[in-house]
């Protein structure tokens, strides 16, 4: 873009070269903003965070700089920076200032009799003598040890050197065969950044997109913290992420204590402004568990209240299950009906029509017991406690003796 700068890329890292006259940043500003505004239309990330800026000042009186501003966030300025093998440091002994007159290659550059010296004290240097020691890599790096002749550097002039971390092939991984569960245990579906670099500032985003409901929402991560407030609801008090491993690019969600509904689809998606991917992963969720109620007959006395057990074993929650409840051998079957989180009772039988609830607060620990008040004399009968899922269904019968 500008004569005065250079790009050089190597792998992942990207340095943008500036040299500044007359302390004009102008060209060297608009070259780094260049380069941003490049990665978003290419969808690639820029990690500020690991972007770091590296000064030279050859002037005698040297200032301050002011920060290199990037998606409203300030390059860290630093003396001392890895520059593929090596770490580059900038020191200026007054000492080996130099004049026009002077050569800055004898004042600046360790001849080759001296050795390698630690610390590397002039990038013009390493990158020469990089070249000269990895010659297949040298059409990296050629043009770059001839912009900047160590006779082109005077004592107005300074080297400004961006190291910008871009990386091109970010992107969402996860696994590539489904997860299997057990109703009741927990499970971590596993989802990161590759390469690893940290997620805390962007937004995290589990969802089921195999629903037909309009909330699809399992977990969101959003402004350094969780936002579940339109979680699905069977959801709520059992996902959390690894807060501690958002900064190592980790994205898995924990999914506590597993449901049968809980089987399908689940999408991870991660975004920053300018990025965004996901990947979709499947769950089987393996019910080995049963509905359990008493053996022997429940005895209620007539106008007193009864409660009808009925559970599910191993615990699971029941919230978002299908639990109904109805009379054997009758015309009119249906006691009480419970699905997609309230009671559903328009068709149920007359007679105990405001006299039935369910234990709505125990239903997360499997309790699907039913409460009958003002038991009634043709209340007596055979019951049956049916519960069902999408991939799972069992009942079990009850018996009631009204005295």
């Amino acid at each position: 873009m500008h004569i005065s700068n250079h790009i050089i890329k190597f792998a992942d890292d990207t340095t943008v070269v500036g040299l500044i006259n007359k302390d004009n940043e102008s060209a060297y500003r608009e070259e780094v903003q260049e380069l941003v505004s490049w990665c978003k239309v290419n969808n690639l990330y820029l990690n500020v965070d690991k972007t770091k800026e590296m000064v030279v000042d050859f002037r005698r009186a040297r200032q301050d700089h002011s920060p290199l501003p990037i998606n409203c966030s300030s390059v860290e300025i630093v003396k001392n920076i890895k520059f593929l093998t090596e770490n580059l440091t900038w020191t200026l002994n007054p000492e080996h200032q130099f004049h026009h007159q002077e050569s800055p290659a004898t004042s600046l550059l360790p001849s080759e009799a001296e050795g390698s010296p630690s610390p590397i004290t002039h990038p013009h240097y390493l990158l020469q003598r990089y070249c000269r020691e990895h010659p297949e890599q040298l059409h990296h790096y050629l043009y770059l040890s001839s912009c900047f002749h160590p006779g082109d550097y005077i004592e107005k002039d300074i080297f400004k050197s961006s190291l910008v971390f871009i990386t091109e092939n970010l992107k969402v991984v996860g696994p590539s065969v489904p997860l299997v569960v057990n109703a009741g245990e927990d499970l971590v579906l596993p989802c990161s950044l590759q390469p690893n670099i940290s997620a805390v500032d962007m937004t995290v985003e589990w969802l089921r997109p195999d629903l037909t409901q309009a909330n699809r929402l399992v977990h969101l991560y959003e402004g350094h913290k969780d936002s579940n407030e339109d979680q699905i609801k069977s959801y709520r008090g059992r996902t959390d992420l690894f807060k501690e491993e958002l900064q190592k690019g980790n994205t898995s969600l924990k999914l506590s204590a597993v449901q049968p509904s809980d089987e399908g689809d689940y999408t991870c998606l991660i975004q920053s402004e300018s990025w965004y991917d996901d990947i979709t992963l499947g769950v089987t969720v393996k019910v080995d568990f049963k509905v359990v109620g008493p053996a022997a007959p429940v005895v209620a006395v007539a106008g007193e209240d009864l409660v009808l057990p009925c559970s599910i074993h191993p615990r699971v929650s029941a919230e978002d299950l299908r639990v109904e409840w109805y009379r054997l051998y009758m015309r009119q079957t249906l006691v009480h009906l419970y699905e997609e989180y309230k009671d559903r009772n328009d068709e149920q039988i007359e007679s105990y029509r405001g006299r039935t609830d369910l234990f709505k607060e125990e239903l997360h620990k499997g309790n699907t017991s039913l409460k009958l008040s003002a038991v009634q004399p043709s209340d007596e009968g055979v019951y049956k406690c049916a519960v069902r899922s999408m991939s799972w269904y069992d009942d079990i019968p009850v018996y009631v003796e009204v005295r």
